[in-house]
């Protein structure tokens, strides 16, 4: 079997799937990896039963300085409303996961200041929550 590099599209995700042939297999949508695939909207419709009811939420951060510096949902330029609503149409997520990974110095030399990791967590989930239930409002269907 083949290693599938990060960031690969769904229909090659869900070609892997059908390689391993185990019926239990699903796509855990993360949206800093696949926001920015061809036809990313069109094959979340499309492959919607594929895709498991949890979800990986995050924003990707434009400059983006390493692979460790993501931002809160809304505070980036992932269309969040067009994955969600795409996501909404087919998939039907029941769970999100906030996935907080911001370089404090842990995966590389640089030591972001403004590192999520160093902020109030509480604070830091609030912000997402809201971000989140903006972007999760804001939801529209493809078209």
């Amino acid at each position: 079997m083949d290693s599938v590099p990060p960031g690969v599209s769904i229909p090659e995700t869900i070609a892997l799937i059908d390689e391993i042939g185990e019926s239990n297999v699903q796509v855990l949508f993360d949206v800093y990896h696949l926001h920015d695939t061809d036809n990313v909207l069109a094959d979340s419709v499309e492959y919607g039963s594929r895709i498991s009811p949890s979800v990986h939420i995050c924003d990707w951060r434009e400059e983006t300085r390493n692979d460790f510096d993501r931002v809160l949902p809304g505070d980036g330029i992932i269309d969040l409303p067009g994955i969600f609503g795409a996501l909404d149409v087919s998939a039907h997520p029941r769970w999100v996961d906030l996935e907080i990974f911001s370089d404090d110095g842990s995966f590389s030399e640089l030591d972001f200041a403004d590192s999520l990791w160093k902020q109030e967590p509480a604070d830091v989930l609030m912000r997402a929550k809201a971000g989140f239930d903006a972007a999760w409002a804001a939801r529209r269907p493809p078209t």
